[in-house]
């Protein structure tokens, strides 16, 4: 295959770019109780294209990437309060849980528009989901705190700017909320 002219094209750089199988147990413990990311999850991503640019968030990293036409024009670390948390209940559930595996995912969902990206963050046993605003230079404009009690199965986010409104959906309940963005 040519990436030049074929249809399909690859970019962007693996974190780990030959990750071991999944079921190697001792491996993902090892990782996990020593404070790092397992190479088998590693590369967990999530994406979205708008406005003439993709951006991808590494789940397990938080960290988020804009492409343009394939070019990484930036790659910035998002240090939100909840990230250690969320890291420290992985590592409990990987070391205590029956299994040795675990999902390391500070987001759920992510969605861009032509000014903002959009990240539905995890939630914490003592800190409710909530929604970061990130603007197009990878900067955090505002993070929007969600009431506790609708908090938790949120997993999907859409936003409507031009109405200055954003929609959450709850997996379990089957609900969609609504709730106002500031401009």
């Amino acid at each position: 295959r040519n990436a030049a002219t074929d249809s399909v094209r690859y970019f962007g750089e693996a974190i780990t770019p030959d990750p071991p199988p999944v079921s190697n147990e001792q491996a993902f413990k090892n990782s996990a109780a020593s404070g790092e990311v397992p190479d088998a999850i590693s590369n967990d991503l999530v994406m979205d294209y708008a406005n003439g640019h993709l951006y991808v968030f590494l789940k397990s990293h938080s960290r988020l990437q804009k492409y343009d036409d394939g070019e990484l024009l930036w790659d910035v670390p998002i240090n939100h309060p909840a990230n250690e948390p969320i890291f420290e209940k992985f590592t409990d559930d990987v070391q205590s849980g029956p299994s040795a595996f675990g999902i390391l995912r500070y987001i759920g969902d992510i969605t861009a528009t032509q000014d903002h990206i959009y990240l539905l963050w995890s939630r914490t046993a003592k800190r409710s989901q909530s929604v970061v605003k990130v603007s197009n230079n990878g900067t955090i404009k505002k993070v929007f705190e969600l009431p506790m009690e609708i908090s938790g199965s949120l997993s999907e986010i859409a936003i409507d700017p031009d109405n200055n409104r954003g929609y959450l959906g709850d997996f379990s309940k089957g609900t969609v909320y609504q709730f106002a963005l500031d401009k």
